[in-house]
């Protein structure tokens, strides 16, 4: 079995339990049909942005040591995943540029704010730009796009639909759709290797799990994915630059 195998039966598992918990917890008024859709999107999106976790031949046919090929393979699956599941609300996912969410004001607030703590804490780290322009284009573009239309777009509508959003927070109504979201995106940083074998990664799954929760706030109250665009891949830019 392959690390990147490893990696992804670690979070198939985890989501699965997590979702179990929350159906537990709801005493079982949960829609499970969308549950299965949440489920499903998630392995075909990593399974797409992984090329077969390694069982498949890699094209390469971008000169990178970034997973470019895969990436690409990831969005055009999100796409295929959002046109079956949520062709006549695509907005429900998110997939909008309208802000039309119960607090776009307060969303673009958080997010200036967000970046503002993003780059501060960037310049308290030692190093500094390198000329690395294929990882700053990498960082910008492909895990910001790929990563938020499936975990703040495609896996939280489906949660939503699956156990519904009662609690209202500063606007947006949020339920167990987001806690889990979430959690799957600080799991996606848990997981790493070394000669021993795998390394638990706590903090730095903590941290972006944190951040998560925060983005999925965003995308809710503003009623689309570009502000949580925005941050993560210019988050992720900024790291390299400064």
């Amino acid at each position: 079995m392959t690390q990147e195998l490893q990696e992804a039966a670690i979070e198939f598992a985890l989501l699965a339990g997590l979702c179990l918990l929350a159906a537990i917890l709801c005493r079982g008024r949960v829609k499970w049909p969308w549950i299965a859709a949440a489920w499903g999107s998630f392995v075909v999106y990593h399974v797409a942005s992984s090329q077969a976790y390694g069982y498949l031949p890699r094209p390469d046919f971008i000169d990178s040591p970034w997973n470019w090929e895969g990436y690409i393979w990831a969005l055009l699956a999100l796409a295929v995943m959002s046109l079956l599941v949520f062709a006549r609300s695509p907005s429900e996912a998110g997939l909008s540029f309208r802000q039309s969410g119960p607090a776009p004001r307060a969303a673009a607030g958080v997010s200036v704010l967000l970046m503002a703590a993003l780059f501060y804490a960037a310049t308290r780290l030692p190093g500094g730009f390198e000329g690395d322009w294929d990882a700053i284009a990498f960082q910008i573009s492909m895990p910001s796009i790929a990563e938020e239309w499936m975990y703040r777009g495609l896996l939280l509508a489906a949660l939503d639909r699956a156990f519904g959003r009662p609690l209202r927070v500063l606007g947006p109504s949020l339920g167990w759709g987001a806690a889990i979201a979430a959690a799957m995106f600080g799991a996606a940083h848990l997981v790493g290797w070394s000669e021993a074998g795998i390394v638990w990664n706590w903090a730095h799954a903590g941290y972006t799990g944190g951040a998560g929760l925060l983005l999925v706030w965003i995308r809710a109250a503003s009623g689309s994915l570009v502000w949580p665009v925005a941050i993560h891949g210019g988050g992720n830019a900024i790291f390299y630059i400064v």
